[in-house]
């Protein structure tokens, strides 16, 4: 059984990490030219304020793998879950207040809620999947407990 601060760690890398990994792919798929496709206005610069912006968001959202919710799942499993957590965030808080976007980031066209819930369950899987395999074996599949998971 791992202490908290141990899982605070994995959690907090493996967000960290699937940040950065859904960073290069927004990046890519923005020059690509599927957003502007789907009549979104969006290509981003592959900055390193937009890198360090979306890995350590993403490092403080992996820490709600450390919630004692749906224990029996896999952590890749409640990943999915957990994704929708940052996408009810940007598109109800972030969006409207902070960028200007109306309500759900529509001013951004209406594929955008989309792409956000898209991008950020893909965040959630990836972070669940490091954690699969980072914690593999140690009998750790939730924040405080000493049990193993299922292949669910």
């Amino acid at each position: 059984m791992h202490s908290r601060f141990h899982l605070a760690s994995h959690a907090f890398a493996a967000g960290a990490l699937a940040g950065l990994i859904t960073t290069i792919l927004l990046w890519i798929v923005g020059q690509v030219g599927i957003f502007i496709l789907v009549g979104v206005p969006f290509a981003p610069p592959l900055t390193t304020s937009m890198i360090y912006t979306r890995v350590v968001w993403g490092g403080m959202w992996g820490l709600l793998f450390l919630l004692p919710v749906l224990p029996a799942w896999r952590w890749r499993m409640r990943g999915l879950l957990y994704g929708v957590v940052p996408s009810a965030a940007a598109l109800l808080l972030f969006n409207p207040l902070k960028d200007g976007l109306g309500l759900f980031g529509l001013e951004m066209g209406l594929m955008w809620p989309v792409f956000v819930i898209a991008f950020n369950v893909l965040w959630g899987y990836l972070a669940g999947a490091w954690l699969d395999m980072s914690l593999a074996g140690t009998g750790s599949n939730q924040a405080g407990a000493g049990e193993s998971a299922p292949d669910a």
